[in-house]
């Protein structure tokens, strides 16, 4: 019985160190896991970070090109009634102060839609003449002479619901990007036609 005891007391013991042994190895086990996860957790918030600083960094290159567009329009108004002076006809001078005032809206209106953006604000549609609002996109950004521009609408008025703020811009997009590809000259077509559901 003695002998039965003390063999049972040994095993009791063996158990023992065997279950500290991996009750040990368990909690080294959780504190590596809890490290991994610290250093996995902190490797994400520096990843967001970084997308942050990054779309940060296309937000004001974007706006940067959008503001510097009727920016410009504005600085050559503004040296061509400088340069002229008193001499300037009421016609041109009328026409400058016009290009200033509708470029300073415009830029209005790239920083309201900048702000619309962080308030997640709806898009405003309304029905609007496409092929009007295209010509009034290449009067703004004038073509150089060696640029042709011609329009191909398969129904004039070509009247669609959309944003006009929007889409204009798409359309500066457009013919800023076709006008710099073209620096020897060429053809800019917009084309427009509607399909089966209008």
């Amino acid at each position: 019985l003695r002998e039965s005891n003390e063999e049972m007391e040994a095993r009791v013991e063996e158990r023992t160190r065997e279950l500290s042994l991996a009750n040990e190895k368990l909690v080294g086990e959780m504190k590596e896991r809890e490290r991994a996860e610290k250093e996995l957790l902190d490797a994400h918030r520096r990843l967001i970070r970084q997308e942050k600083l990054v779309t940060m960094g296309q937000v004001s290159a974007n706006v940067a090109h959008e503001l510097r567009n009727p920016l410009g329009a504005v600085r050559q108004s503004l040296y061509f009634l400088r340069k002229k002076g008193e001499k300037v006809a009421p016609d041109k001078l009328r026409k400058h102060l016009d290009v200033i005032g509708s470029e300073l809206s415009r830029a209005d209106e790239v920083i309201d839609g900048l702000l619309d953006l962080t308030r997640d604000a709806s898009i405003k549609k309304t029905h609007l003449d496409l092929a009007t609002l295209v010509e009034e996109v290449v009067h703004y950004c004038r073509l150089p002479k060696n640029i042709h521009f011609d329009t191909d609408f398969s129904s004039v008025p070509f009247v669609i619901y959309a944003d006009p703020t929007l889409l204009r811009q798409v359309f500066v997009n457009l013919v800023t990007n076709a006008q710099q590809a073209m620096s020897q000259g060429g053809q800019l077509t917009v084309k427009g036609e509607k399909n089966e559901e209008g």
